[in-house]
């Protein structure tokens, strides 16, 4: 650009492009595991118009033809994971007549680690006599990655020490919260008092606050024996499902020993549970209820029933003829086996080898667990409070 004032000026430009005499073009793999073996190419290119003596490494020459292209192959072998990286580099021979050339290039490709981890378990007692327990190196290991972990528990639930401290410091209380809590802690007393676990809280704690938690479900039962999800309102009525959820958290609290269940509030919510067919026909909503959750509730019923140690088999017996596998669930099967249970005779055992072998025909599953899947179709969630979790435990 030149100008002779502001008025006068001139702008021009041009371009060009410069080429290097000779060039090298690597085509390595994109990616290669550890172990691997690869054999990948360089292309020297010579673009002169003089035939070339190229030294592509220590010991290594090539002559190149004027404007002629060679590929030269190399073999490596990965020996360790991460980033590889790579340099080529190439020159002429120096000589009077001509000036010398060369080129360099450093290409990198990561390595990746085909090692995958091995688990395995095995379970005894170590508290009265030393174990020897043989261990073998499996085979086809590279020894080069992983380790040798060896774990020993004292029991199988001590993972479950976050999962308590959860259920005591959860901090919302509808009925069903505070039942489940209660519930899961004193399915767990055993091992609470067994194994003093500094993060968990202690016993004394647990107990003001699960006699807190009875205490809490006992204002609100209702004068027919069940229990709503806040409170026992007059202008409301029992909701069928929690209250034969408390009655097994009641169950439960019972069979423990730990804790005193007043036993008004024990003989109402047993009343209830003889009462549930007619308590679930009062209610205006449970006209679009499906047949299969009204006939688990029952079956729910007298599972805790059972679990209040009632001989309620003949009871399941006639609920199982009115329903049939198409109007039952596959956790309601679950409850009705431990209620027929109550009084094993020849019907009663047949009836329960006819569900066990439904539930054997509708299980999933690996070569590591069994799994089944069922559905109250709408009712699931706002009925029953299902999932496929509690049907697998049932």
């Amino acid at each position: 650009m030149v100008a002779t004032n502001d008025k006068q000026y001139g702008l021009d430009e041009m371009s060009f492009t410069v080429q290097s005499p000779i060039m090298i073009q690597p085509t390595p793999p994109r990616f290669l595991n550890y172990g691997n073996t690869s054999h990948f190419s360089v292309i020297l290119q010579n673009q002169t118009d003089l035939s070339l003596l190229l030294h592509a490494a220590v010991g290594y020459s090539v002559v190149l033809q004027p404007n002629k292209r060679i590929a030269l192959t190399y073999s490596v072998s990965t020996i360790h994971s991460g980033t590889t990286r790579f340099q080529f580099i190439i020159s002429t021979v120096k000589n009077d007549a001509c000036a010398p050339f060369g080129d360099a290039i450093e290409p990198s490709l990561p390595v990746f680690t085909r090692a995958t981890s091995e688990a395995f378990a095995t379970c005894g007692d170590i508290y009265e006599e030393v174990v020897l327990q043989p261990i073998k190196t499996p085979e086809n290991v590279i020894l080069q990655f992983g380790e040798l972990s060896i774990t020993i528990s004292s029991t199988a639930l001590a993972s479950l020490t976050d999962a308590i401290i959860s259920l005591y410091t959860y901090p919302y209380e509808c009925t069903e919260q505070i039942s489940s809590r209660l519930l899961g802690i004193q399915a767990l007393w055993d091992v609470l008092q067994a194994f003093h676990c500094k993060y968990l809280p202690e016993i004394s704690l647990f107990k003001t606050k699960l006699e807190s938690d009875l205490n809490i479900l006992k204002g609100r039962q209702y004068s027919s024996g069940g229990f709503g999800y806040w409170t026992n309102r007059n202008d409301s009525y029992a909701n069928p499902f929690m209250s034969v959820h408390i009655a097994h958290c009641l169950a439960v609290v019972v069979n423990k020993k730990v804790f005193y269940v007043d036993k008004t509030m024990l003989n109402n919510a047993l009343k209830y549970l003889g009462n549930i067919e007619p308590e679930i026909n009062q209610l205006s909503y449970t006209k679009y209820w499906s047949q299969i959750t009204r006939f688990s509730l029952m079956s729910y019923a007298l599972y805790v029933c059972a679990k209040h140690l009632q001989n309620v088999a003949d009871e399941a017996s006639q609920l199982f003829k009115r329903s049939g596998f198409d109007k039952l669930s596959l956790e309601a099967l679950g409850w009705l086996l431990v209620a027929l249970s109550m009084n094993k005779n020849t019907h009663n055992n047949q009836t329960i080898e006819t569900i066990y072998k439904h539930l054997k025909d509708k299980v999933s599953g690996t070569s590591e667990t069994a799994y089944f899947i069922t559905s109250y179709g709408h009712d699931g969630q706002s009925v029953m409070l299902h999932s496929n979790q509690r049907t697998d435990a049932i």
